[in-house]
């Protein structure tokens, strides 16, 4: 059979296939995250990529900083040793007689002109003094619960000046307001006493403070759970303040709890008598929350009556600090007697502490 040859290749194509550029490997992410430093390629005409970081926040202004915007180091000195040394200078400013010591010995003394003295003051015009009343509490501890409860827009700077006392100084005086406006504050059961701060405090020549506490009125009749009445009858045993929401809803009452401010060196009330039209006369009871050293011979706070010094005249106070022992024998020496009066103190002034099974509603027991 007749054959016909195979058809001839086709010509080579003009066109020559590259091989691939060669591409550079991606970038590991985590490198770049973390700003770690990553080999690139830099015969390849891809750009490399830049090695980037995550900006970190700058820190907090400290309080000092806040308070003296940043120029410490700067900032001239509130007061100089040559000026000192120049107030100092006359005869009558070298010695004092001290009137303690009956061979009236003379004591070295420095004199702080006004004029410094008002420049020594100004960085503490925001600032207050604190107590926690009742109850010695740790630097640390009581600084974190401040942080908590005190909400303030800037930090504040937390003094320990001793006697269980401490100095608080706020960078603005819209802080240093709002903590003095706000209030009651309790730590573990016992009053924190909040007062603005004055040139003449000295932790060993401190009285008793001013603080708002909470009490509560035992036996106001049910038609008298009014707001009006309620901060009237406060108003007897100190400043009213405010009046607690649930006394004002009217749905608990066997008692009408009230918030006041009270003065620690006074007398604190045991009872309010209500004088009623056509009704006898009822007595109030009152309790106060927080407050858990009454005496109950002579109505005072800070100390019990076993050891009472209108009931025990010769009887010592037991105190560790040896400055503190000196200032409470000054007072009793220099405190008269309480006047003659009818009140009578008791128990039901200081809040018993319930468990947690005993705190509920008795009303509800049949």
């Amino acid at each position: 059979a007749n054959l016909s040859p195979p058809p001839p290749p086709d010509p080579p194509s003009s066109t020559t296939c590259l091989p691939p550029t060669s591409l550079p490997p991606p970038p590991d992410i985590f490198a770049v995250i973390h700003g770690k430093s990553q080999s690139v390629d830099t015969t390849s005409p891809t750009q490399p990529i830049p090695n980037t970081t995550i900006p970190h926040p700058e820190p907090p202004k400290s309080f000092r900083d806040t308070l003296i915007d940043g120029s410490a180091l700067n900032s001239p000195p509130l007061v100089t040793y040559e000026e000192l040394e120049a107030a100092n200078l006359a005869p009558d400013s070298q010695m004092v007689e001290d009137v303690s010591d009956p061979t009236k010995a003379k004591v070295p003394k420095v004199k702080i002109p006004k004029a410094i003295w008002q420049r020594l003051c100004t960085p503490w015009q925001n600032a207050v003094i604190i107590k926690l009343l009742g109850k010695s509490i740790n630097f640390h501890i009581l600084h974190a619960r401040l942080l908590k409860e005190w909400r303030t827009e800037q930090e504040f700077e937390v003094i320990d000046v001793g006697l269980g006392y401490f100095i608080v100084r706020f960078a603005t005086p819209e802080d240093c307001s709002m903590v003095l406006t706000g209030g009651p504050y309790k730590f573990f059961d016992h009053y924190l006493a909040v007062q603005p701060w004055e040139p003449s405090f000295h932790p060993a020549r401190a009285k008793a403070p001013k603080t708002a506490v909470w009490v509560k009125l035992y036996g106001v009749p049910s038609m008298c759970f009014h707001e009006a009445i309620v901060l009237y009858l406060g108003s007897k045993l100190g400043k009213p303040i405010k009046v607690d929401s649930i006394t004002l809803l009217g749905v608990r009452e066997k008692f009408a709890r009230v918030c006041i401010e009270v003065d620690l060196s006074q007398q604190l009330p045991s009872s309010v008598a209500l004088d009623l039209e056509e009704l006898p006369q009822s007595l109030i009871l009152v309790e106060y929350e927080g407050l858990h050293k009454i005496c109950f011979h002579c109505g005072e706070y800070g100390h019990t009556e076993d050891i009472c010094h209108f009931k025990n005249p010769g009887k010592s106070i037991p105190v560790s600090n040896p400055n503190a022992q000196a200032m409470i024998k000054l007072t009793q020496a220099l405190q008269p007697n309480p006047a003659e009066n009818h009140m009578v103190f008791g128990p039901w002034m200081v809040q018993q502490r319930k468990l947690a099974a005993e705190e509920f509603d008795d009303s509800t027991c049949n």
